[in-house]
């Protein structure tokens, strides 16, 4: 393909579908005097023009092939610079008057290995250069961007330095993530009310200057896998604006400033896998924290070789993770303590005074008991996981408003006390997958069976769907199509549907080895799940597949032992998502139920399936 132009243009757009060689001569541009938009996408060239039109306004070419601009380019109209995946060396050298360039994106140009100084760019707004691997230090007048919104450095491997001042008045947004030779914040010289967001995840980050109480407007920042970031300045406490702040990985962080508690509007604070082993005292006084975590938190961690030798000669206790108190913590919805090496006597007795806690996860620990937590008293509780909590005995008392329980490999868990878990009316999902004490025996088939009966005649009155994971493989008699196999077909009775029709019980059972299918991000961990392929056949359409997830547990470890699963899918929820493509249900003869054809791995062992009325309420609970 030949490209050239003539004077009468004044835009080229060429956009090819799929990447293609194309020749563009050294003059293809000499007579367009008048181009205002040039932009390439996907035309790969071995060069470039010897120039470039002087009254462009938007130049937007991906994979430019030369390795700076030309030197007559003087485009002083030019208003947006785009140049992704270039081979550009040097963008210009000395000053480049450009005074109406306000967008400049380089980003993924990893041949680039200087920044331009942007001296004659005074009013620059967004500035793109990610993953511009080759780039060492940023030129100092990028400090002195009195326009900049947004400076994104992301991925600048071998970034070392940022300028020393900076004082940039209207930044909005910092991304420096993953600049992994980058081990200095540079100093704020006066306050910056419009930046709203710094992200230096992965840095070589050690200190943070005390002059960040500049960023005043400051609303998140994420400080994230700062491998050697050791301390935050008393200063954070000033920033009063802030209301999400990122410090999990960062694995030589022991403490947290007492000066936190003075961000009021604090609303979630992410402090995974850090050192930390005991919060400050002030962390009661962010009344308006929503959000805390602190999974993973367990004591200093050796990363040299030496200490790892002594550590070996001389085993070092590990240490749990100790809060003094929750109590001020009055928003407080969600709180992981989850793998904290925590034991019976490292739960805070006032766990349950959070009077906003909607999820509680503890998974992961070493406690036998935690009925001293008094999660009772927890009056929106309503999801709690305690997924490998290999030493945990009973299930503690919960308050009425549970709703999922999720106490996967719990292999001390025993069946003496399950019962409960009837008392509580808004019960729905509860999972016990791996729970080797709970090997089905007639204790075990006792309990499923009371379990089963309590979910089920709540789900049908409130039109709910459930879902109880437990090991085993026996599919219950209660359930009419019954087979062997990855599939099952179950055929319709002439009117089989009426108002009196609820939904669809659902037994599968399978080694959960290879039956992970969806997983459900809404909750503080992982939740994987199954959803399974149902086939509709009609005498009037051909047939539609429809998917549905008939529940989630708690653990995406994957084990050999059978489990069974049981489950009640309302038809209403999927008849409001399907209606539109399907015919009237009596016109339906059969409906076939497998494992989803979209997850090539998935084998399920057996299947019981039942259509559920409202008359199997009366008959169920008889």
């Amino acid at each position: 393909m030949v490209v050239r132009a003539t004077e009468a243009v004044e835009g080229i757009w060429l956009h090819l579908p799929v990447p293609k060689d194309i020749n563009v001569s050294a003059e293809a541009f000499k007579y367009t005097d008048n181009l205002r938009l040039l932009k390439i996408n996907n035309a790969c060239a071995s060069v470039a023009p010897n120039c470039l039109p002087n009254k462009l306004i938007w130049l937007h070419w991906h994979g430019y092939p030369m390795k700076s601009l030309p030197a007559s380019f003087q485009a002083e109209r030019l208003v947006c610079l785009k140049m992704q995946y270039s081979r550009i060396v040097h963008l210009w050298k000395r000053i480049k008057v450009l005074h109406k360039l306000k967008f400049l994106n380089l980003s993924h140009s990893q041949k680039l290995v200087s920044c331009p100084d942007f001296t004659g760019v005074p009013n620059l707004e967004k500035l793109i250069l990610e993953d511009c691997s080759s780039i060492i230090e940023i030129h100092p007048s990028v400090g002195n961007l009195k326009n900049l919104v947004l400076l994104n450095l992301k991925n600048c491997r071998n970034l070392k330095s940022l300028p020393n001042n900076i004082q940039l008045d209207n930044l909005k947004t910092l991304i420096l993530s993953g600049c992994l030779k980058l081990a200095n914040f540079p100093e704020i010289m006066s306050d910056m009310n419009c930046l709203s967001e710094v992200y230096l995840e992965a840095t070589d980050v050690k200190v943070l200057p005390s002059s960040i109480e500049r960023l005043t407007g400051l609303r998140l920042m994420n400080l994230g896998y700062c491998r050697n970031l050791t301390n935050l300045p008393k200063t954070i406490g000033r920033l009063k604006s802030l209301r999400i702040l990122i410090l999990s990985g960062c694995s030589k962080l022991e403490k947290l400033p007492e000066e936190l508690g003075h961000i009021e509007i604090l609303e979630e604070l992410y402090c995974n896998e850090t050192a930390i082993q005991s919060p400050p005292s002030s962390i009661t006084l962010l009344k308006n924290l929503k959000t805390l975590s602190f999974h993973g938190c367990k004591g200093i961690v050796s990363q040299t070789w030496s200490s790892l030798f002594f550590a070996w000669l001389r085993p070092r206790k590990t240490t749990s993770l100790m809060f003094s108190s929750f109590s001020g913590l009055f928003s407080l919805r969600k709180l992981d303590l989850s793998d904290c090496f925590m034991l019976d006597e490292g739960i805070p007795s006032d766990l349950g005074c959070l009077p906003s806690l909607v999820e509680l996860n503890l998974s992961g620990n070493n406690f036998v008991d935690i009925s001293q937590a008094r999660l009772k008293m927890l009056p929106r509780l309503r999801i709690l996981e305690l997924v490998d909590c290999e030493r945990l005995e009973r299930l503690p008392e919960l308050p009425t408003t549970i709703e999922e329980v999720f106490a996967d490999n719990c292999a001390s868990l025993m069946c003496d006390n399950m019962g409960i878990l009837t008392n509580y009316k808004m019960l729905q999902r509860i999972s016990f997958t791996n729970c080797v004490g709970l090997l089905q025996n007639q204790q075990t088939r006792d309990m499923a069976t009371s379990l089963w009966l309590h979910l089920f005649k709540k789900c049908i009155v409130k039109s709910d769907h459930f879902s109880i994971y437990l090991p085993g493989e026996q599919v219950p008699e209660w359930f009419g199509y019954k087979l062997n196999g990855t599939s099952v077909s179950m055929q319709l009775p002439n009117n089989w549907y009426s108002d009196k029709f609820m939904g669809f019980a659902i037994c599968v059972v399978s080694d959960l080895e290879t039956t992970w299918l969806s997983v459900n991000e809404g909750y503080l961990q992982e939740m994987p799940g199954i959803s399974i392929e149902f086939t509709i056949k009609s005498h009037h359409r051909r047939s539609t597949s429809c998917l549905m997830n008939i529940g989630f547990v708690g653990t995406n470890k994957n084990v050999a032992l059978d489990h069974t699963c049981l489950a009640y899918v309302p038809f209403e929820e999927y008849w409001a998502m399907y209606k539109n493509h399907l015919d009237s249900p009596n016109n339906w003869y059969q409906i076939d139920f497998s494992a989803n054809s979209l997850r090539k791995h998935i084998f399920l062992k057996s299947w019981g399936i039942r259509l559920v009325y409202t008359d199997d309420l009366q008959i169920s609970t008889s």
